[in-house]
C-alpha cells in the first residue's frame, strides 16, 4: 500500500539518508491532508481519517531491504517511493532550466546613452556571423548598416538607394539582402538593409540603425530604468 505522494512540486526530498530526520506537521490544503517536514519535504497521506491537523512531532528517515521510510513518533512509519522522488527532481530541474530560458528570450539587455538605445544583434550572411550594436530608430522604415560592418560581414551590394538617418539628413548608400538579423528571442530572415558611410568616423559607438523593417512584426516596451527591451506576446 502506497501511503504517501509528493506534494508541491518545489517541495522535494534531496540529499535523504538513514538517520535524517527532524520535525513534522500535519497540515492540509484543497489537495487533501499531508505531513509536512522540515528538512526532506512533504508527502500527501492517503488513510487521512487518522491525522489530525496541526499535530507536531518528531520523525526520521530509515531504509530496509525494501526501500526508504520516514518513520513519526504517533503515527508509524510510511515508505517514502524514491523513484517518484528522483522522477520529480528531474522534472523540476527541467521545469527550472525551461524557466531560466524563457525569462532568458523575454528580455534583451541593451545599452541605453540619454535617449540613445543601443541593441546587440546578430548579423549572418552566406554562413558567417557578425555581432553588432545598432541603434534602435522608430523613425526609420529600413534597417541601415554602416559600411565598415557590412564590409565585415562580407554584404553584397545589391542597389543604390537614398536613406534617412539621424538628425533627417539624406545621405546615399546602397542596399543588401542580409540572410538573417537576430535580436534577443526573435530572427528576421531575408531583410534587405541600407549600406551607408559612416559619417560619425570611428569613434562612433554604433554600427548602423535598427528599424521598423524588423521592430513592426514584434510588441515591446524599453525598460529604461534596467536597460532592457521586454518582450510582450
Amino acid at each position: 500500500m502506497k501511503a504517501f505522494g509528493i506534494f508541491f512540486v518545489i517541495i522535494l526530498i534531496t540529499g535523504i539518508s538513514p538517520a535524517n530526520g527532524g520535525e513534522y506537521v500535519i497540515e492540509q490544503d484543497e489537495n487533501g491532508i499531508f505531513i509536512q517536514t522540515d528538512a526532506d519535504g512533504s508527502w500527501y497521506v492517503e488513510e487521512s481519517g487518522r491525522f489530525r491537523i496541526g499535530d507536531r512531532g518528531t520523525y526520521s528517515i530509515t531504509t530496509d531491504s525494501g526501500g526508504y521510510y520516514i518513520r513519526t513518533d504517533r503515527y508509524g512509519r510510511f515508505r517514502i517511493d524514491m523513484n517518484e522522488t528522483e522522477q520529480l527532481e528531474r522534472e523540476i530541474r527541467e521545469f527550472n532550466q525551461a524557466q531560466e530560458n524563457l525569462n532568458r528570450e523575454a528580455e534583451t539587455k541593451v545599452h541605453i546613452a540619454g535617449n540613445q538605445v543601443l541593441v546587440p544583434v546578430t548579423l549572418r550572411y552566406h554562413g558567417k556571423a557578425v555581432e553588432a550594436m545598432l541603434l534602435l530608430d522608430t523613425g526609420t522604415s529600413m534597417t541601415v548598416l554602416h559600411r565598415e560592418i557590412a564590409d565585415r560581414l562580407g554584404l553584397k551590394k545589391e542597389g543604390s538607394s537614398f536613406f534617412q538617418v539621424v538628425g533627417g539628413d539624406i545621405i546615399p548608400g546602397h542596399t543588401g539582402t542580409i540572410d538573417s538579423v537576430e535580436v534577443g528571442p526573435h530572427t528576421k530572415n531575408h531583410l534587405t538593409a541600407g549600406i551607408i558611410d559612416n559619417k560619425g568616423g570611428p569613434a562612433f559607438d554604433f554600427h548602423g540603425l535598427l528599424g521598423m523593417d524588423f521592430l513592426r512584426e514584434y510588441h515591446y516596451r524599453i525598460d529604461f530604468k534596467r536597460q532592457v527591451i521586454a518582450w510582450e506576446p
